[in-house]
């Protein structure tokens, strides 16, 4: 799994416990573009906490944060070559 870890800051004020958790079905076989794609979703996304859970049988990218922009999400990773849909609960 590979997981890169910016989340909430409970010791910072006006920092959040509520967020929301998005799970997507990507077509990642392997850590290198896994890695690639948290690096530029961490650049738009800061506060999120990102990671990807290759073992899945959907190559399971998870992002939580307290805004999730599911259409922004979507568009950066197929921007990068990569499936990406949104698996609805």
């Amino acid at each position: 799994m590979t997981r890169y870890d910016n989340t909430i800051n409970p010791m910072i004020p006006n920092s959040s416990f509520s967020s929301h958790v998005e799970i997507f079905r990507t077509d990642i076989t392997n850590t290198v573009p896994a890695d690639i794609c948290v690096l530029v979703l961490s650049e738009y996304f800061p506060n999120a906490s990102i990671n990807f859970d290759l073992e899945d049988q959907d190559r399971i990218l998870r992002i939580e944060a307290r805004d999730v922009d599911v259409l922004k999400i979507t568009e950066i990773v197929k921007d990068l070559g990569i499936y990406c849909e949104l698996l609805e609960g």
